[in-house]
């Protein structure tokens, strides 16, 4: 099982989650252009900044699920990035440490 599948399984989305976060990677998917299953970096970027969470954090998170370091993310890492974004915005720390114990859903 790679990586990101075994992380999925960890994330523990909600249905509401999972719908509405396949909704944002299939538009933004689409907005890569790319014809590959990865969003390109400055999509993704553009997303996540409309967060509000400073650019030290978004690296932070960049990091975390561009592990590759291809400049792009898959759905996986996609949804494993909302899940540090909220991890965040509810004022803890980004990390892959922290996703397994995040009770909660993703700010609708």
């Amino acid at each position: 099982m790679s990586f990101f599948a075994e992380m999925s399984e960890r994330l523990r989305l909600d249905p509401r989650e999972e719908l509405l976060f396949s909704g944002w990677f299939a538009d933004l998917l689409q907005r890569s252009g790319s014809g590959s299953a990865r969003i390109s970096g400055g999509v993704a970027a553009n997303f996540l900044k409309a967060s509000g969470l400073p650019n030290g954090t978004l690296k932070q998170i960049w990091d975390v699920v561009d592990t590759a370091r291809v400049g792009s993310i898959d759905k996986d890492g996609f949804f494993l990035a909302l899940r540090l974004l909220a991890l965040a915005q509810n004022g803890r720390e980004p990390t892959m440490g922290n996703v397994s114990s995040f009770v909660g859903l993703f700010p609708f």
